[in-house]
């Protein structure tokens, strides 16, 4: 199935200058898909729009994969990032080890703050996730340079290699970033 778009446009009313967030979704009315548009205004600045749609996209991510396989464990961002270290420890130097916790501890801080459900689930990690947080990383409050989220990147998919190695994830979100 394709991917849901969400977009976000500047428009205007009457009552002054909003941002529409755009998306369908599919529901099953008599027995038959159909598509449904769904709009939204936001006033304020854009970044309250943007914060909208990233929770549209949450919200539509975990009613798609709410459902749970029970085949695979679940497991939280902070537990991964634990076991991952651990098992990292005895073939990475102790710097290493340091340069790989300073990486994943915005990851799992973002996570937390933004993405309470797949913070507490990793399974539930999907691509827009990722693309979050890194956009988050360079336009927030502290920002990253290019090469330090490029190791970033480089980071996490070796995080989540792991987890699908260890069968905790069916698939690595950072593969399409």
């Amino acid at each position: 199935m394709k991917p849901i778009s969400i977009t976000v446009s500047k428009e205007s009313d009457k009552n002054g200058p909003y941002y529409l967030i755009d998306y369908s979704i599919y529901v099953f009315e008599d027995g038959e898909r159909k598509r449904k548009r769904k709009r939204e205004k936001v006033r304020g600045p854009k970044r309250k729009a943007e914060l909208r749609r990233t929770e549209i996209q949450m919200e539509l991510g975990n009613e798609k994969y709410s459902m749970t396989n029970e085949s695979i464990p679940t497991k939280n961002i902070e537990e991964l990032i634990q076991e991952f270290l651990s098992a990292k420890k005895i073939s990475i130097r102790k710097s290493s080890l340091v340069r790989y916790r300073n990486y994943y501890t915005p990851v799992a801080e973002f996570f937390k703050k933004h993405f309470r459900t797949s913070y507490n689930d990793i399974s539930l990690i999907k691509t827009f996730h990722i693309r979050e947080f890194m956009s988050h990383m360079s336009s927030g409050r502290q920002i990253w340079e290019k090469t330090t989220i490029n190791n970033s990147r480089q980071k996490l998919s070796a995080l989540f290699n792991y987890a699908l190695r260890e069968n905790y994830i069916n698939i690595n979100p950072v593969s399409n970033t």
